[in-house]
């Protein structure tokens, strides 16, 4: 099955902007094995995660896995992230791989439970919206070079950047992903050979087999892939941000499935991108960079505009029509459940000009020819809630799309306008 088109939790949250800290100057930031660092002036949109942890040369331990996934966490709640950056404060190394000394203190089930919460996170750098770039001035070995391969781009040193999955070479296998995303990055034969080698890679050999974008020659600090990558990034910076989310959720579904399927992903992604350059012509739910995949209806009418969870009580109006595009039919109960849970919030006591709320959705589920049709719902005083979901297949590709649709009417005294 399809992972999520989006998650359509996270953009139906009350939206807090990251306090990100500032390495240089945050005391209790240089404690930490991850630091977040928001650059501002022309680079503003690009954000840093910086990998600190000069004792184990970046090895992945339990608390740098758990840092980055809080990290992470807070980073896909913030919009005007557009491009996420990973690199090393560590001079010569970018991640030298799992910390194999705190391994052999855990048991085989607390080994299980953490190379469980390394995939994850490898997961949650790959599933991230926004283009990730890796850039590698030292060591990246084992899960190193995992953590790389789940970032979008990567950028390396020509010579002091090393790298490759080494694992076979110790009696292990590469347990973070990299049996998946090498062969999808290089080709079958070339993975196999990589990993049952354990070989390892200079930057410009890499680059010469595709592994990383750019090799740069380096430079007196240690730091040219760095500055490669930022330029990179700057180069991303003024592009559409919502073309270039939605450019990666196509390019990354479609690879998951065959032609036919990913064309049909494309087809959706395109069609989304479509509807919100027509947005210009009407009032939509959020402010534009928060509207990454809602969209209202043309002829819905509405007495103004605002975010759900930030404004929704008095902006929200009559028969207003969200839609949300999923390829995950648990996506939409999650929206649901938090979007009934805002309004019902919003919408109590003297703040709210409104009697009540009903959240009123159809649904059709369409498998092999076979179509299905219903409704279903939860509802609380003073709110009623009704959700569903559409969705087709084609092949073995689930491909649902769902419609919220909230409906507020006015008190008896109200006049509407």
């Amino acid at each position: 099955m399809l992972r999520p088109l989006t998650s359509a939790l996270r953009l139906l949250r009350p939206w807090k902007p990251l306090q990100t800290r500032g390495c240089a100057s945050d005391e209790a930031a240089r404690g930490r094995e991850i630091q977040v660092r928001a650059l501002e002036g022309p680079d503003q949109g690009i954000t840093e995660i910086l990998m600190n942890r000069p004792r184990a040369r970046n090895a992945l331990g339990n608390v740098f896995v758990s840092e980055l996934l809080e990290a992470l966490a807070q980073l896909r709640e913030d919009r005007q992230v557009r491009v996420l950056l990973f690199r090393s404060a560590v001079k010569g190394v970018f991640c030298a791989g799992a910390d194999l000394k705190e391994r052999e203190q855990m048991s085989e089930a607390e080994v299980e439970v953490f190379v469980q919460r390394l995939r994850g996170m490898m997961t949650e750098i790959a599933a991230f919206p926004a283009p990730t770039i890796a850039a590698l001035d030292g060591f990246a070995l084992g899960g190193g070079l995992e953590l790389a391969l789940a970032c979008d781009l990567r950028v390396a040193a020509a010579s002091t950047a090393v790298m490759g999955l080494i694992e076979t070479t110790r009696g292990l296998l590469p347990g973070a992903g990299g049996t998946q995303r090498l062969p999808r990055c290089l080709g079958v034969a070339l993975a196999k050979e990589l990993i049952f080698t354990g070989r390892r890679l200079s930057g410009t050999q890499a680059q010469v087999l595709g592994l990383v974008n750019h090799a740069v020659a380096q430079n007196e600090e240690g730091n040219a892939a760095y500055h490669r990558a930022r330029a990179l990034a700057q180069e991303i910076l003024p592009q559409a941000p919502i073309a270039v989310r939605l450019s990666k959720v196509a390019i990354d579904r479609g690879m998951e499935v065959d032609i036919a399927s990913g064309m049909a992903i494309e087809g959706i992604c395109y069609a989304q991108k479509n509807k919100f350059s027509a947005r210009r012509e009407y009032s939509g739910f959020c402010q534009e960079e928060q509207l990454s995949y809602q969209i209202l209806e043309k002829s819905a009418p509405l007495k103004a505009t605002g975010s759900p969870g930030l404004a929704v009580r008095r902006q929200v109006g009559y028969d207003t029509c969200c839609k949300i595009a999923d390829f995950h039919f648990f996506a939409l109960e999650q929206a649901a459940d938090m979007l009934h849970h805002t309004l019902c919030h919003q919408l109590r006591g003297e703040s709210s000009d409104f009697s009540h709320v009903v959240l009123q959705v159809r649904w059709s589920r369409e498998y092999q020819g076979e179509e299905r049709r219903g409704a279903s719902g939860i509802g609380s005083s003073p709110s009623a809630l009704t959700r569903s979901d559409t969705f087709r297949t084609l092949g073995p590709s689930l491909l649902p799309l769902y419609q919220l649709t909230p409906t507020i009417p006015p008190l008896d005294n109200e006049d509407d306008q």
